[in-house]
């Protein structure tokens, strides 16, 4: 069955090449920025951490795990920062999960007699579900695979603008945190409510040409679509504010 579910998907994927390119691009840009970002916050909230007994060591009253991040008079604007990087690689991620869903119901009624066929042959929902939630996996797949390739040709850059020297090796267990952490959160936002929406189509009404999606899943595709465009302008805006501000800071 789950080689059956491959291969429809593969098909449906190569059926739709331009549909399909669209949305492996977006997921990868996407989850490119946002696992780069995270190898970021990760590389920050670990220092000092490789130390065995790094819970009872102290240097001048204060523990070492926070010695990077937290100033000796108890300042947190660093760490600060880096829970707002963490906050930005969250909003990128599911920016692009966002994306995904919205071409995905889009296409929602072109798939409708698709769907109501093998309704009316024998498939049964939770099968359509699985084979909507199998498509998604695949697309990832190769959405992930382009985002390693984005992340590996982009990160010189990166480090020299981060002033890191951040490696994307699979051999670090913290890199295999961080990459399977956004990948699996992403398929878990951007899959679901696709596949729900998919297989829900009843076969009857979409024969008859008397398909609806629905008040309601309308309302949501707009208030997605709306999600989308505040974070976007909200990205942007942070953005510029923090470009003022560090060009403020180098001038002082």
């Amino acid at each position: 069955m789950i080689k059956n579910n491959f291969k429809i998907a593969w098909r449906n994927l190569i059926k739709n090449k331009f549909y399909s390119t669209i949305n492996i691009t977006g997921l990868s840009i996407g989850l490119a920025v946002g696992i780069m970002v995270l190898l970021w916050v990760q590389n920050e909230l670990s220092y000092d951490r490789f130390h065995k007994n790094a819970d009872n060591i102290y240097k001048s009253f204060q523990p070492l795990q926070t010695i990077h991040l937290v100033a000796t008079d108890g300042g947190t604007g660093a760490l600060e920062t880096v829970r707002i990087f963490m906050i930005v690689a969250i909003l990128v991620l599911c920016i692009a999960c966002i994306n995904y869903v919205n071409l995905s119901t889009a296409r929602s009624m072109l798939r409708s007699k698709e769907v109501s066929v093998r309704k009316i042959v024998g498939a049964g929902r939770w099968q359509l579900f699985i084979q909507f939630i199998t498509e998604s996996v695949l697309v990832f797949v190769f959405a992930s695979l382009l985002a390693f390739i984005l992340i590996y040709l982009l990160l010189p850059l990166y480090n020299n603008l981060s002033g890191k020297n951040l490696l994307f090796n699979f051999s670090n267990s913290n890199v295999w945190l961080v990459v399977s952490s956004a990948i699996a959160g992403s398929l878990a936002l951007a899959s679901v409510y696709p596949a729900l929406l998919l297989s829900a189509f009843k076969p009857l009404e979409t024969l008859r040409g008397k398909l609806s999606i629905g008040i309601g899943k309308a309302s949501f595709r707009k208030i997605l679509v709306v999600t989308q465009f505040v974070f976007s302008a909200g990205l942007i805006l942070a953005t510029i504010v923090i470009s003022y501000q560090l060009n403020y800071m180098r001038k002082k």
